[in-house]
Formats: structure tokens, sequence, C-alpha cells
């Protein structure tokens, strides 16, 4: 029992003669046993609190990439094939090309969110600590991708399709194939729509990648 010892009861040696500890060793022995319980009870307590603290930001975050993910997919990859294919090249990118610039503008804006929180839940912007955090470097990683498609590439592509789009209403045409033959023949409105269109593929698996590690 240490509490008997510590108060100065016998302990019996290995030679069998008893021995006792000064009282100035005890009253120092138990002052260091309470600080290190003090410090052991802090230690466990904190990581929770800060847990808790930051579970309502992590599921605001976790929603916001999986709306946007959402977004994405059905914009980009469902809805324009179905829209192209069915309205033809000048209808569709008059309806495009408002929703392309809201788009940007917008994910924009939640990826900046979705990286902050990240980084606040994973300790701060600390090196050493954003790169073991797979969640915080896919929101990072994100983020670069989406500000250099939306400041740089989508742009480039928004002013091809406007020109585009403005040569055939002139001569009335509203041709599918009329547009992608457009696309291909001329070689940088081709760079830019597949640079776009990789960079679109790359948020969105970044954005996959965040929500399956948070």
């Amino acid at each position: 029992n240490i509490g008997a010892h510590l108060s100065g009861n016998a302990e019996t040696a290995k030679g069998g003669q008893p021995c006792f500890l000064p009282c100035s060793e005890i009253s120092l022995v138990l002052e260091v046993l309470n600080v290190t319980l003090a410090v052991n009870r802090l230690t466990l307590l904190v990581p929770v609190s800060m847990s808790s603290a930051s579970e309502p930001l992590t599921r605001l975050s976790t929603g916001v990439a999986s709306g946007e993910l959402c977004v994405t997919v059905w914009l980009f990859f469902v809805q324009s094939p179905f829209l192209f294919a069915r309205l033809g090249s000048t209808k569709f990118l008059a309806i495009m090309i408002p929703l392309t610039h809201l788009y940007f503008s917008t994910i924009t804006v939640a990826n900046f969110f979705i990286a902050a929180i990240s980084i606040i839940r994973a300790g701060g912007f600390r090196l050493e600590v954003v790169i073991q955090s797979m969640q915080c470097l896919a929101a990072i990683a994100t983020l670069g991708v989406t500000l250099i498609n939306t400041y740089g590439i989508v742009p480039l592509v928004l002013k091809e399709n406007q020109r585009f789009a403005r040569e055939r209403s002139d001569f009335g045409f509203n041709d599918e194939r009329a547009f992608l033959n457009e696309i291909a023949s001329n070689t940088k409105a081709k760079i830019v729509h597949l640079a776009s269109f990789a960079l679109l593929v790359l948020t969105v698996v970044g954005l996959a990648a965040h929500i399956i590690c948070s």
C-alpha cells in the first residue's frame, strides 16, 4: 500500500530491517504525485475538449465538400452532355457560360472554407501537422487546383466559347458537331478545354479524398 508507506509506516527491506521515510521526503513525493496526476488529467481532457469543440465545424466542412462534389459531378459530367446534345451548341453555351462563372466563383469560396477548417482541425498551420493530415492535404490540394482553374484556365475557355457562340449566332448555326470541330481544329481552344477538364477531375478526386478522410 503506497499510502501506508508514505504516511511513515514501516516497510520491510530485503534484509528484514524496517525502514522509514522522513516527513520532508514524504511531503515532496506527495507533491510530485499530485502534480503528475493533475498533468495526466489535463493531457487526457484537452484533446477530448478540442475534438468535441471542432466536431460541428468538421461536419459543416464535410457537408460543404459533399454538396460541392454532387454539384460538380451533376453540372459537368451529367447535365452538360445531355444539354449539349439536346439544345445544340449555341443555346448550350448561352446557358453554361453564366453557370460556369457562378460555379467557379462559389467553389473558390467554399474550398477556402474547407481548407481553413481542415487546418484548424489538424492543429494549426504548421508544416509538420499539415503533412501528417491526409484530410488537410486533400483540402489544400483541391483549393490550389480550383484557384489555377478559376483564374488561369476557365477565363480562356469562356473566351473561346464566347467567340464561338458569337460567330455561330451571326450565321444562325446551332450545330454541336461544328462546335466540336472548331475546338478540335483550334490548338489553343483544345488545350485550354482539356486542361480545364483535367483540373475539374482533380477537383472531384480531392473533394472525394477529403470526405473519405474526414
